[in-house]
């Protein structure tokens, strides 16, 4: 085998495992900071859309919030304040409880189902422009009550 075959199938078996070394981290970094938010569009003319957002990458945004919109956050923020113990209790029990129905709401146009499954609170929109289904887990619905405390 020449000199120049050898050295090609080194770098693709180099550039392979680099390539499942970086999924395997990815996925091992995912699972770490508390999963996916899984947001899909399937409207009636167009491409669908899916948008996987690592729950991480949404953290840090609430993180800077404060920075780019404080004084709108700061009104959110006296607005909920009432209700924030109740809406921390909400929380715990939603981690808790069994899967359910939170709300179905049927009109002529258009249907929302929310529902708690597992670990996750799904929320899916059936309208006459587009089907959209949003997957978040309830670990996020959490720290957005906090965060908002």
């Amino acid at each position: 085998m020449n000199r120049f075959l050898r050295f090609t199938i080194l770098a693709f078996g180099v550039l392979i495992l680099s390539s499942l070394a970086v999924g395997v981290a990815l996925a091992a970094t995912t699972a770490a900071t508390g999963g996916l938010v899984y947001v899909h569009v399937h409207p009636t003319e167009g491409p669908n859309l899916r948008f996987p957002v690592p729950v991480g990458l949404l953290r840090a945004g609430l993180s800077t919030a404060g920075y780019f919109a404080g004084p709108e956050l700061e009104e959110a923020r006296r607005q909920i304040a009432p209700w924030q113990s109740s809406l921390e209790a909400l929380g715990a029990e939603l981690e808790r409880s069994a899967p359910f129905v939170l709300a179905e709401i049927h009109s002529d146009d258009s249907d929302v189902r929310i529902a708690k499954t597992r670990h996750r609170l799904v929320v899916d929109v059936d309208a006459p422009e587009a089907t959209v289904h949003v997957s978040i887990p309830i670990r996020l619905a959490r720290d957005l009550i906090a965060f908002c405390g």
